[in-house]
């Protein structure tokens, strides 16, 4: 994409001073991010295979939380319920710019910055759950006990398996398989829990801090409605897992969860659900990142770092 054009259709649109330049941002997987030089706005840039039911579920997720939490901002609208716009095949959003960097596995390692996680990730469900009314209908993604274990939002079995036979994955495809169908038949059993709204990828890389407090929460792409326990599941293997063996860290597990509890206390939490919604998302995670391969659905391809994370993915789900 030209970014002169895009500078200059962005500062027209929504009225902005044209004056600045735009500086790439690092990170992002599923879109390409500018900030403004001389404005605190960024532009997000989307993949042309991001569904509108789902920028306007996030759009309006988000505004609703930053009505409570100001870690969450909302995106700026160039016309009154007009949030983003296409340029060519690429949905553009722009929002505000949040101070602060990404947290480091280090700093993972604090107790305080767990427990603090965890309250805002129980801070975010418990808002978003009280205004799930609010929200639009969202039917291009499903929640985890709703999906089909082949065939769903993150991936296309087939696609994914023709990939993966291609690495060193192929000889596990069978034990992939069959271990998918399992935790998909344990997940199943659990009908009675309610479905809110999740922010879908709350991990370390989709929050800024200031080496104190946590200051933003960002890269809302995977919104959806789902169990909070889904959320919770995924939120302690990212935060509390131990990076020199298969297991989670006891001491900053609690801390996470006493965390979640002091800010959303509606929850029981559950390790045996917990430890199995992970070693499906582990799978998911493979699979999800394998059909991308083929179906363009993120920025970067499968690099060496990759293949060894998602090597431990497949560990996991042992």
């Amino acid at each position: 994409m030209d970014e002169q054009i895009l500078h200059k259709t962005v500062t027209e649109k929504y009225r902005l001073d044209n004056s600045g330049t735009l500086t790439r941002l690092t990170g992002g997987e599923k879109n390409i991010v500018y900030k403004i030089s001389n404005l605190d706005v960024v532009v997000r840039v989307h993949q042309p295979t991001a569904s509108i039911d789902c920028l306007e579920f996030e759009h309006k997720l988000r505004k609703i939380l930053s009505e409570k939490m100001p870690y969450v901002v909302k995106p700026l609208c160039y016309e009154p319920g007009m949030s983003f716009f296409y340029l060519g095949d690429y949905p553009v959003s722009v929002e505000p710019f949040i101070s602060g960097v990404k947290p480091t596995r280090r700093d993972c390692m604090d107790l305080g910055f767990c427990h603090s996680a965890g309250n805002i990730l129980g801070q975010l469900h418990s808002t978003a759950a009280e205004s799930a009314g609010r929200l639009p209908t969202l039917t291009s993604r499903v929640p985890i006990i709703e999906m089909d274990p082949f065939c769903n939002q993150f991936y296309d079995w087939d696609a994914a398996v023709g990939w993966l036979s291609t690495t060193r994955f192929a000889p596990e495809l069978p034990y992939m398989k069959n271990r998918l169908e399992d935790l998909t038949a344990y997940i199943k059993k659990r009908k009675c829990m309610p479905f809110i709204p999740i922010h879908g990828d709350y991990y370390k890389g989709n929050l800024l801090w200031d080496g104190k407090d946590i200051t933003g929460v960002i890269d809302f792409d995977d919104a959806m409605l789902d169990w909070a326990e889904y959320e919770i599941a995924k939120g302690l293997w990212e935060f509390t897992r131990k990076y020199d063996a298969l297991e989670l860290d006891r001491t900053r597990m609690e801390a996470f969860l006493n965390g979640y509890s002091s800010s959303n206390s509606g929850v029981t939490h559950d390790m045996e659900l917990y430890m199995n919604l992970n070693k499906l998302i582990r799978l998911h995670e493979i699979l999800a990142t394998a059909a991308s391969m083929v179906n363009g659905g993120l920025i970067y391809g499968w690099t060496a770092e990759d293949d060894e994370y998602h090597w431990n993915n497949l560990l996991w789900s042992r």
